[in-house]
């Protein structure tokens, strides 16, 4: 991470400050101060890189000189004591160039400061460090006291900065210098003799006191007398200050601007937008405003030198500043060298992994000198909490530590027990009418299906618009009439309240919730059915405590999102992790654009093929570049406005990344509505982004969660009626909410400004504040800081139609668009690379050393009510004594999963399950030899992936080899070959080749296409099938492809005829242990047909009298065998 750095501090009189030499000092440049009557000039200094005056509305263009500003300031200030000017101080990443740190430096200024009211005095100064680093940073000094309008009568009293001289007591200005503390007056020697006191900023030139004018000096002192009331006259002649004319200057002080509360909002608002602009710029730091007790990171903060201060020990003078620097760096580090792990911590805050160079620059700056940073270097590369990961796709090294492989890997424990656990049953009538309901497409209907079976953790990965809140609306039904209550959570409040009015489950934020987990209050139930929308904005540790707690207390969690959209804050791409693991049931359908060339598409955002469906919009003509950034929010802004004059019933939104530009484009369509006579009396209302002006009329958002309100982050609603007034405090507005009836026309809610006053426009939004929304049109402001996720977010949020528009100074051309927009910005997880414990047994193997695995079955006992239960629950281990003798299968260890069946997804035990080693629904697990190479996985295959265009054909890159065969006999061969080459690498412990997985990925894409479940039919014909696997291994050509064929034909017979179902239970059924024969025999009370079957001629299918199998079939024996099966679980502790 960069170094974050934002400090406030008041410039004031009382401590012998001049506001005219603190601006001359930061400016680099020489100032006349009228007060003193003396020069501040400080234009040797060297490093400032940018000074700029930067005025709100209203503003008089006078201010734009320097000198006359602070002058002005100066002069209106009449206490001893006076608060002159507020400095904020902050750094600019070095990482980027001057040109890119003074465009943000101007962005944060302008939209923090100056829309606030305030005049702010910029100065960006890229000094370089004893290192030989940059140290760039800016200096703003704010006004106090707001631009006001008044008569001439008001500008010639006391507080005015430019009294009229005949009515000033002591002349013009009345600036004589004011008397200190012990009487003395305060005046100052010119800047070029100042010398300063030890750490005193040479820009405070003014603070010492003037010394006695002797009987030489009075006639100097009496002609400076005569040139400030010269000078007075002239200004007051130049501003034409009549007695009853209007004069725009300095009026009352703005206390609000005080308020830490808004410090507090700077603090963020500048980490935000310099994150916004690294990624925007392709820099892979971030910074972080919180303190490091925040961050739960356990060092001191250190102090900021400062220019001054550094000069100091250049010149041989002592320097508190500097001193305290080093010594809490040097505290830092010797922290460091005596516990390591507190720097690994810090790294693994937002990101699961990490370089060596993100170890060096944290390091770096929590030291002192080079041999320390050395000294800690080593230290912490030799901390065993450190776990080097292996190399990323880019070939860098990647490091984690133990407790963010121990969270992740609880993640995975977590999500694979409990995707075999299966206390969560809903009855088959109720499934079926869920899953037959109108309107529901055949994704959806298979998703309700799948999430509401059995199994405590299900997933669900659904594309943008493909109706995943009107699936989760069905499934609901479907749980409350099972007895199960149903709640709702989602990362964002926004989110949760879209989870709610879609589906109607009752829904709040992940964070609300876990307090009140903590607090004791609304805790999870067995009974309970948890579903977390936009998962994929899920991190590792908070994905694992919310699974956790449900595994501990026997609950139901079904995680929906995608992880192609917005990435998670927070370390660990957790929700592809745990779909990854459990397998996922996949929504591709996509119904909310109503053209197919559109639903197309969004197909290929959501697939990463960003340049292709540019490339369709783009053809279409709503892709639309512009020379300027400026001419491309015009262009978005009057797109906005022509559609909604061309359909006014019709719902839009613009949408931008940055919110500077959602700032400029709710203030032009503002402008748009209020020339066309659509909005009431201005009301200027202070809220926490500033001031805005609202009117009856008015679109406005709501940026902060409100219990009382009911209002969310994100909420939108028209502004119905303002009464009360600022002055007065009783401010409020009364506002429509959107509903289900459309725009404003949901409940009314009144909002007192002195309570709540975290409101914007509502025209524009950022990108990601519109996930989960659905709008009629969409117009779009794609710039240089976008990915491909939120591309996909941006370009899916239409119904009817979506524009994008680009500025050339920005990204440059087309093809520079499609670059930006095509970025892939995947988190990763430490359960993407090989692990210790992965290499350990891989270690032992190759020096031939036999480390049996435990024996003992760890039985879950019942569970404490609420979340104080330990969450690292004992998962259950079912030991397969023939896996040491068994040869490795070409199946084992690959992730061949087909419409959303992972390697743990159920499989009915009398259709195909592989018996001997595999699992069904009974959740048991092969537990697989252990290689490395047991976790490869393939992508899983859909349908929907095939190109549109392909049809019933296959490809041609795919025919040819098969003489005379049909595509489903030429696919079936590719694939064998595909499936073949891979078994062959597995079964060697090679590692399979990337050209390898897409050859698979490709055939069995377009066997999919040709014939649904194929992928699965085959993978199980070859467990159970001899024939099948030896054709597959044996045989060529098209005598492979008929044979395979065949295979498929005799699973199809095997699904619809209850004897061949049963005559493959009876023969897998030796192959089973113990336990797992328990299990199916409960399993097979599921299929009445099977278990009629097996009782009646259970003899002429090979059942064995007197085995276990033939006493199991026997309705008294079914519950001995479970309870013999928990006795040797008990005697196994």
């Amino acid at each position: 991470m960069a170094i974050y750095h934002l400090h406030a501090k008041v410039i004031s009189r009382a401590t012998g400050r001049s506001a005219v030499a603190a601006a001359a000092y930061r400016a680099a440049s020489r100032l006349h101060d009228l007060r003193l009557d003396r020069d501040h000039d400080f234009s040797n200094k060297s490093g400032v890189v940018h000074s700029e005056i930067l005025l709100p509305d209203g503003a008089p263009e006078r201010f734009l000189d320097r000198a006359t500003l602070w002058n002005e300031v100066e002069a209106i200030e009449k206490r001893k004591d006076a608060q002159l000017a507020r400095e904020v101080e902050f750094s600019i990443p070095r990482e980027m160039t001057q040109a890119q740190g003074i465009a943000l430096a101007r962005d944060f200024v302008r939209e923090q400061f100056v829309e606030r009211g305030m005049v702010a005095d910029l100065n960006v100064h890229w000094d370089i460090g004893e290192d030989g680093q940059a140290k760039p940073h800016a200096h703003v000094m704010l006004s106090t006291r707001r631009i006001e309008v008044r008569t001439g009568e008001a500008v010639h009293g006391r507080r005015d900065g430019i009294p009229h001289p005949e009515r000033s007591g002591r002349g013009a200005y009345d600036f004589a210098p004011d008397p200190g503390p012990d009487g003395a007056e305060r005046g100052g020697r010119s800047a070029q003799a100042h010398d300063p006191s030890p750490d005193r900023d040479p820009g405070d030139a003014a603070r010492h006191p003037a010394e006695a004018l002797d009987a030489g000096e009075a006639l100097a002192a009496a002609g400076r007398t005569a040139r400030l009331i010269a000078a007075a006259r002239l200004r007051h002649e130049g501003l034409g200050l009549a007695q009853n004319q209007p004069f725009i200057g300095f009026g009352a002080k703005e206390r609000s601007w005080n308020d830490r509360d808004l410090l507090l909002t700077w603090r963020e608002r500048w980490a935000s937008l310099a994150n916004e602009r690294l990624a925007e710029l392709d820099l892979d730091v971030r910074i972080d405003h919180r303190s490091f007790a925040a961050q739960g990171i356990d060092l001191e903060p250190q102090n900021k030198i400062g220019p001054a201060g550094s000069r100091r020990p250049e010149r041989g003078e002592p320097c508190e500043r500097v001193a305290d620097h080093l010594e809490i760096a040097r505290r830092n580090g010797e922290r460091l060298l005596a516990e390591p792990h507190v720097a690994l911590e810090a790294l693994t805050r937002q990101q699961s992994t990490f370089t060596r160079q993100d170890l060096a620059r944290f390091v770096d700056r929590h030291t002192a000198d080079a041999a320390q940073f050395s000294a800690v270097m080593v230290r912490v590369e030799a901390c065993p909490e450190l776990v080097a990961l292996g190399k990323d796709g880019h070939g860098r090294e990647r490091f984690s530590t133990r407790e963010m492989i121990g969270v992740e890997q609880r993640l995975e424990e977590a999500s694979l027990a409990m995707g075999q656990s299966q206390g969560h049953a809903v009855p088959l009538a109720v499934r079926r009418a869920a899953m037959a309901r109108d309107g529901l497409g055949d994704e959806q209907a298979l998703a309700v299906g799948e999430v509401t079976k059995s199994r405590d953790l299900s997933v669900v990965v659904g594309y943008a618009g493909t109706g995943k809140s009107t699936m989760l609306g069905v499934a609901r039904v479907a749980w409350e009439e099972a007895g199960y209550r149903v709640r709702g959570a989602a990362l964002s409040g926004i989110a949760a309240e879209g989870l709610e009015a879609g589906s109607g489950i009752e829904s709040r934020t992940l964070a609300s919730l876990e307090r009140a987990w903590a607090r004791g209050f609304d805790l999870l139930e067995r009974g309970d059915v948890l579903v977390v929308d936009e998962a994929g904005m899920v991190g590792s540790r908070q994905m694992e405590r919310v699974l956790s707690v449900a595994r501990g207390v026997g609950a139901k969690v079904v995680l929906v999102g995608d992880p192609e959209q917005l990435q998670a804050i927070e370390a660990g791409g957790a929700f592809r992790a745990v779909a990854e693991r459990v397998g996922s049931v996949e929504i591709t359908t996509v119904r909310r654009q109503r053209e197919g060339w559109q639903q197309v598409a969004t197909k290929e955002l959501a697939t990463g093929r960003t340049d292709e469906a540019l490339g369709r919009y783009e053809a279409a003509g709503l892709v639309r570049g512009h020379d300027t950034l400026e001419e491309a929010r015009a262009g978005v802004v009057a797109g906005w406005d022509e559609a909604r004059q061309a359909a006014p019933e019709d719902s839009q939104i613009m949408l931008a990344h940055r919110r500077v530009d959602v700032r400029a484009l709710n203030e032009a369509a503002r402008e748009i509505r209020r020339d066309a006579g659509e909005l009431g009396d201005d009301v200027l209302v202070p809220t926490a982004q500033g001031e805005r002006v609202f009117a009856d009329g008015e679109r406005v958002y709501f940026l902060r969660n409100d219990r009382e309100l009911g209002v969310k982050n994100g909420t939108l609603g028209m502004v119905r009626g303002i009464t009360g007034s600022v002055e007065a405090g009783d401010l409020v507005l009364s506002v429509q909410l959107d509903g289900p009836g459309g725009t404003g026309r949901g409940r009314v809610v009144s909002v007192s400004v002195a309570d709540y006053d975290a409101l914007d426009h509502g025209y524009a939004a950022t990108i990601h504040k519109s996930q989960g929304v659905t709008v009629d049109r969409a117009h779009v402001l794609a710039t240089g800081s976008m990915d491909r996720h939120g591309a996909y977010v941006a370009l899916s949020r239409h119904r009817e139609s979506v524009s994008v528009h680009w500025g050339r100074d920005d990204v440059g051309d087309l093809d520079g668009l499609v670059k930006r927009l095509s970025r892939e910005r995947l988190k990763d997880t430490t359960l993407d690379y090989p692990h210790v414990r992965d290499r350990d047994a891989g270690f032992a193997r190759r020096r031939g050393l036999h480390v049996p695995e435990s024996e003992i079955v760890v039985g879950r006992g019942k569970a404490a009510p609420g979340p104080q239960k330990d969450r690292q629950a004992e998962a259950v281990r079912t030991p397969d004594p023939a896996s040491a003798q068994r040869k490795r299968g070409m199946f084992d260890g690959l992730d061949l999963s087909v419409r959303g069946r992972g390697r743990t997804a159920e499989k009915d035990v009398s259709a195909g399950m592989d018996a001997g080693a595999g699992k069904g629904k009974s959740g048991v697990e092969r537990e697989a030899p252990a290689s490395p190479f047991a976790g490869l996985r393939l992508p899983r295959v859909q349908r929907a992936q095939v190109p549109a265009g392909l049809g019933g054909f296959v490809p041609a890159g795919l025919g040819g080899f098969v003489p005379g065969g049909d595509p489903l006999h030429q696919a079936v061969e590719q694939y064998a070959r595909a499936v073949r080459d891979i078994g062959r690498m597995v079964e060697q412990d090679l590692p399979v080749l990337e050209h390898q997985k897409k050859a698979w990925l490709d055939a069995s894409t377009v066997l999919e296409r040709l014939r649904p479940g194929a992928v699965i039919a085959l993978e199980t014909a070859v467990k159970h099938e001899p024939e099948i696997r030896q054709a597959l291994y044996g045989l060529e050509g098209l005598a492979r492809a008929r044979r395979l064929v065949e295979g498929l034909e005799h699973e199809d017979k095997v699904r619809h005829s209850p004897e061949l179902r049963a005559a493959r239970f009876v023969k897998a059924w030796d192959g089973l242990s113990r336990e797992q024969q328990g299990v199916a025999l409960k399993e097979l009370k599921r299929d009445a047909q099977l278990e009629s079957l097996l009782r009646q001629k259970g003899h002429e299918l090979g059942v064995r009298k007197g085995s276990t199998l033939d006493h199991g079939l026997q309705p008294q024996r079914t519950r001995s065998l479970s309870r013999s099966r928990g006795r040797d679980m008990d005697m196994g502790m």
